[in-house]
This record gives C-alpha cells, sequence and structure tokens, in this order.
C-alpha cells in the first residue's frame, strides 16, 4: 500500500499500473450506463419485424378505467382446482 504522503498524481499512476497489470475491465462512467439503460430500454420496444411500440411510459391520452377495459370474471379456488385438474388430466 502506498503511503499517504506521497502525492496523489504519483498514487493514480501507481493504481492505475496495478490495475492494467492485473488486466481489470474498465468501469463505465454513469453516462455511458445511463446510454446503454436507454438503449437497452428502446431495444425492448422495437418487434422482430423492426416497428417500435409506443413508451407505456409515455401513453398519456386513451387510457380506459380497469373495469371497462378488462372484464374480471369471478374465479373461485374451486374453479381454478377445476381447471387445473382439467388441464393437468390428458
Amino acid at each position: 500500500m502506498l503511503a499517504a504522503s506521497e502525492p496523489v498524481a504519483y498514487r493514480l499512476v501507481s493504481l492505475a499500473f496495478a490495475a492494467s497489470q492485473m488486466k481489470l475491465p474498465l468501469v463505465k462512467s454513469k453516462d455511458a450506463e445511463n446510454v446503454d439503460a436507454r438503449d437497452g430500454y428502446t431495444k425492448l420496444l422495437r418487434l422482430r419485424d423492426g416497428t417500435t411500440i409506443p413508451d407505456p411510459l409515455q401513453l398519456y391520452d386513451g387510457w380506459v378505467a380497469e373495469k371497462e377495459g378488462i372484464d374480471w370474471s369471478v374465479a373461485t379456488v374451486h374453479d381454478i382446482e377445476h381447471f387445473r385438474l382439467l388441464a393437468t388430466a390428458g
């Protein structure tokens, strides 16, 4: 370990040299990480045929209430178990 009294620039050079000798991977800057995250998110919005779907976090118009948009039928535990038994019977 380097002594605390050594100049900061010398310590930095020593640490950089040691990291290169150990072949440590480079650490990305926060800006580079943000760019990678944005690119990854954009990639998720791209379909296989190349079309891009709208970003769901940027949709503000055209929303309907849950009761209007989805018909939640009443399902009991008995109904779910009956369906599971029929699905795994064959």
